[in-house]
């Protein structure tokens, strides 16, 4: 009696737990789409007010931007950079807590009194924070330089170049972090991973400056970002989130099954690394501000 009374709590709970995550995409959605309405408003409103088309910027961006070839695929690259980078974020500490368990409790305990803590979680929490700030700073900081630089010799094409080669070299060194044996390995391979997927973050959302006038760069960033933040932080940890549950439920267990869910999305990078490449020619002809 007590293992059905068991069986049927944990049923209970996995159907409120997937009614929470039902109503949270559905937040998320909303929260995002909400922004779009004066788009679908926009003709009428030009029409009614007797605008013109410059002086409604929103009608004006999607009208230069249906025009161009670069635009969806830079768009449809940075996203597949996104949910990259929002993965991570949402279950590498998980992950490690569940690879790396009695280690983290050893570190916890050695660093304490100088970091303030004295928890796994806490410890974890704090060197991931560290590491992906200061990194980070560092890979965007020096990304922006040498596209700069390198462009001024090879043209806008550099833009291009950058986040793919960034995206080839970071899926390597992912992987590696996710198979390290120990907390310390995967924390190192974390800060070089950082700095590198950095550096593709300015080359990549500049790059759609070069195809609009200045005055609809605004506009343009805001739907770069809107698509990036649905496709990357709308769909991808809920993805892994539910790949991981159902790889660990076939025998793998907790652990590998979010290691071989973060794996398959590391592996996102490689289509965006491609794209990019494929883009480039097309993102030369079309840039010219």
């Amino acid at each position: 009696m007590t293992p059905n009374l068991a069986g049927s709590r944990a049923s209970a709970f996995s159907g409120r737990e997937g009614y929470f995550l039902g109503v949270l995409l559905l937040i998320n959605t909303i929260n995002y789409l909400d922004r779009q309405v004066i788009n679908i408003l926009a003709e009428p409103i030009r029409l009614d007010l007797k605008l013109n088309d410059w002086q409604l910027g929103a009608v004006a961006t999607l009208r230069e931007l249906a025009s161009s070839k670069s635009f969806p695929l830079i768009t449809v690259v940075s996203a597949t950079g996104g949910l990259v980078n929002f993965v991570h974020s949402a279950f590498f500490a998980a992950f490690m807590l569940r690879v790396h368990p009695e280690e983290l409790k050893q570190l916890a305990s050695t660093f304490g009194g100088v970091m303030g803590i004295t928890t796994p979680v806490g410890f974890v929490g704090i060197a991931l924070g560290l590491t992906t700030g200061i990194m980070g700073i560092i890979g965007t900081l020096l990304g922006g330089w040498l596209a700069d630089t390198m462009a001024k010799r090879g043209g806008y094409g550099v833009y291009m170049i950058i986040p793919a080669v960034a995206k080839l070299v970071s899926l390597p060194i992912a992987v590696a972090a996710l198979l390290a044996p120990n907390v310390m390995a995967a924390l190192l391979l974390v800060c070089v991973l950082n700095v590198i997927r950095s550096a593709a973050h300015g080359p990549a959302l500049s790059s759609v400056y070069a195809l609009v006038r200045p005055e609809i760069r605004p506009t343009t960033s805001a739907i770069l970002v809107f698509v990036i933040a649905v496709l990357g932080l709308g769909i991808g940890p809920i993805a892994v989130g539910l790949l991981s549950d159902t790889i660990s439920a076939s025998g793998w267990g907790a652990a590998d099954g979010l290691r071989i869910a973060l794996i398959c999305a590391e592996s996102v990078g490689l289509i965006g690394a491609i794209l990019f490449l494929i883009a480039r020619p097309i993102y030369i002809r079309e840039a010219k501000y």
